[in-house]
Formats: C-alpha cells, sequence, structure tokens
C-alpha cells in the first residue's frame, strides 16, 4: 500500500519503492545481476522486479506487473457552453 502526494492511496506494492528496494539489496550483495525478486503488496499485488545491470551509481532495474480496469467513463461535451473544453487559470 502507498500513500502519496496529498493523501492519494495505491494499492500496489510501489514501483518506486521496488527499485529503491533492488538497489538496496543489489548494493548489500544479496540480489545479483539477472536475479528475480518479487515484491507483493498488503493488497495482494506482486511486482516482479530484476536488476538489469550494475553501473557505477547504481543499477539498471525493471519491474513488470498487473493492471486491472474498475470503471471507464464517457464524457459528454454541450456546444452551447462557453467552457466546455476547459479553461486554464493563470
Amino acid at each position: 500500500m502507498t500513500i502519496f502526494a496529498d493523501g492519494q492511496v495505491d494499492r500496489s506494492p510501489c514501483g518506486s519503492g521496488t527499485c529503491a528496494r533492488l538497489a538496496l539489496l543489489h548494493d548489500a550483495g544479496d540480489l545479483d545481476v539477472g536475479a528475480t525478486f518479487l515484491n507483493e503488496g498488503v493488497a495482494g499485488g506482486v511486482f516482479d522486479a530484476r536488476v538489469e545491470a550494475a553501473t557505477s551509481t547504481g543499477i539498471i532495474p525493471s519491474v513488470e506487473g498487473s493492471a486491472h480496469r474498475h470503471a471507464t467513463t464517457t464524457f459528454h461535451l454541450d456546444p452551447h457552453d462557453p467552457v466546455n473544453l476547459g479553461f486554464l487559470f493563470r
């Protein structure tokens, strides 16, 4: 579970956190280049992560996961609305 920004909640295990964990595990010698690390979040979502390469300043990670669509939305624009395409505050 990830809580970020203005209190938004994400049920995934967190891609940035997974990459950071990969870097720490690799730096500690606990995860070799090419080895797989499964990061499971408290809601059951899993990211399959791997150190693709190591550099002099860090790692190059890859992260895979699944997404599930929960809803679709249809917008109807009223042609008589003067701001039907939106507006911008400056």
